[in-house]
């Protein structure tokens, strides 16, 4: 009879907890990283404080040396293309059609 009891409580709490360990273990792998490290996607140049001269364009898109978001300067880095969004930097700072600024560290 104990047999039986281990067996019908004891097979079904093994497998609740390692079911519950694999979850704990891919709980952080959502697909979905932390706001804290993600960068700032800004939709238009309206949306900045300010900016410096122009020093190139980039389909149709002006460059400028700099550029000033919420207090912060971002200098130009690079362009790239649209699926950079996805793995900006938390110092970076993406306009589209894909001008990517860095910020300034004062």
């Amino acid at each position: 009879m104990g047999e039986l009891l281990a067996t019908l409580f004891g097979v079904p709490l093994l497998f609740g907890l390692v079911l519950w360990a694999i979850h704990r273990s891919f709980r952080g792998l959502d697909g979905y990283r932390d706001p804290r490290e993600l960068g700032v996607i800004v939709a238009s140049e309206d949306e900045l404080d300010g900016v410096a001269p122009r020093v190139g364009t980039y389909h149709d898109s002006d460059i400028h040396e700099w550029v000033r978001y919420k207090g912060d300067r971002y200098d130009f880095a690079f362009v790239t293309s649209a699926p950079y969004q996805m793995r900006l930097k938390h110092c970076e700072l993406y306009l589209p059609p894909g001008i990517v600024y860095t910020r300034q560290r004062g």
